[in-house]
């Protein structure tokens, strides 16, 4: 009984010792990170409105560089901002890593940005987004 009470105890500290780094793992850096696609906002979004499992078998947790006009920022302070399709009703938004480096954008201009794909709700969505220069 107690062999078997002592493999159950190293199990258990072996299984939280490995949660504990899998929990603080760090996140892949995107902005050096080589993209899996290089696309145009209005590619992306036509993809996922012709067949949406197609592209989420394609992009979904893939590092997506796209190159297109600013649309929309959002006011919220939360780093949000929507990029042009030429589609009024969907675009791509994008969250950034860092909600600061919204300040360097403005409505209408062109901006390269890198980010991961995390599929499609009313637009595609781009996660963990970072300011190419």
């Amino acid at each position: 009984m107690k062999k078997w009470l002592g493999i159950l105890l190293v199990l258990a500290l072996a299984g939280g010792v490995i949660g504990y780094k899998m929990y603080n793992k760090p996140h892949k850096d995107l902005s050096s990170a080589s993209p899996d696609y290089v696309l145009f906002p209005s590619t992306l979004v036509n993809e996922y409105e012709e067949d949406e499992d197609a592209a989420n078998a394609k992009y979904l947790d893939k590092v997506i560089e796209l190159k297109g006009k600013v649309r929309e920022i959002s006011q919220d302070g939360t780093g949000n901002f929507i990029m042009e399709t030429g589609n009024p009703l969907s675009g791509v938004q994008c969250a950034l890593l860092n909600p600061e480096d919204i300040r360097s954008l403005s409505e209408g201009a062109t901006v390269t940005v890198r980010g991961i794909c995390t599929g499609k709700l009313m637009d595609v969505n781009l996660s963990r987004c970072v300011i190419i220069l």
